[in-house]
């Protein structure tokens, strides 16, 4: 359980990082 919410988690942040990155054009958090 702990993985699959760790999993949500990054993917929330990672959908995030992407929408502030189109908006400012830095990353916070480097997508791998």
């Amino acid at each position: 359980a702990k993985t699959c919410n760790k999993e949500v988690i990054i993917t929330s942040i990672n959908k995030l990082s992407e929408a502030l990155d189109g908006k400012t054009g830095t990353r916070i958090i480097p997508l791998e």
